[in-house]
């Protein structure tokens, strides 16, 4: 599992197939997991991310569930996105 670029098809493969379409969408989107001009305490690279690669990634299906919520943060938090999802 790459810390960087985290969502995979075996990740994918954990959520519901709607939250699938969604999280793909969002990591394409907001992919700098580690822009800090832009974070909040739920999208801190440092703070959030790091702790919860560590502790969640070996199972597969609470990591997934971290990711989406994670990226979803991103998405609201970049006010510019276009892709339609909310």
């Amino acid at each position: 599992m790459s810390y960087s670029k985290p969502v995979t098809s075996e990740v994918l493969s954990a959520l519901p197939v709607d939250m699938q379409e969604k999280l793909k969408v969002w990591s394409k989107n907001h992919s700098n997991l580690f822009d800090l001009r832009l974070h909040t305490m739920n999208t801190c690279p440092f703070l959030t991310y790091t702790p919860a690669y560590f502790t969640l990634r070996k199972d597969k299906v609470k990591w997934a569930e971290f990711l989406y919520k994670f990226y979803h943060y991103k998405h609201l938090e970049e006010n510019h996105c276009k892709c339609g999802i909310g």
